[in-house]
């Protein structure tokens, strides 16, 4: 499909699929899994080789319940010991905090996940 920046509205990734709403109001929905070499349905290739020690940074509003959210969030994917880090830092005007994660991650899906997980989050501004 091909579709001019004009022509698309809205544009959602989520799960296993992307939605792309056109202006005329149409919805089209994909499937993201990619064939793996065996012709079978798998992840889409990583750049990055599981299991490794994985960064998630995370950044809202700065109240006294966001860091455990957070983490509450993080460890709902991961084992018991895969938690090796937590470092949180205000902003400037502490208005904003940005919380940084090191996990034990085991795949490109469990990682997905947590980021899918985090955007859903109350107060979760931004994920890198």
């Amino acid at each position: 499909i091909r579709l001019s920046p004009s022509q698309i509205s809205k544009v959602e990734v989520g799960g296993i699929g992307l939605r792309i709403r056109s202006v005329s109001g149409s919805t089209d929905q994909y499937d993201l899994k990619m064939s793996d070499s065996n012709g079978g349905i798998g992840e889409a290739p990583s750049l990055i080789e599981f299991p490794c020690d994985f960064d998630i940074k995370v950044m809202g509003k700065n109240s006294k319940e966001f860091e455990s959210r957070v983490v509450a969030v993080i460890t709902l994917h991961i084992a018991p010991d895969a938690l090796l880090s937590t470092r949180s830092r205000p902003s400037r005007n502490g208005r904003y905090l940005s919380i940084t994660v090191t996990i034990r991650a085991e795949s490109r899906l469990q990682v997905d996940s947590i980021y899918l997980d985090l955007h859903q989050t109350k107060s979760v501004v931004m994920t890198l």
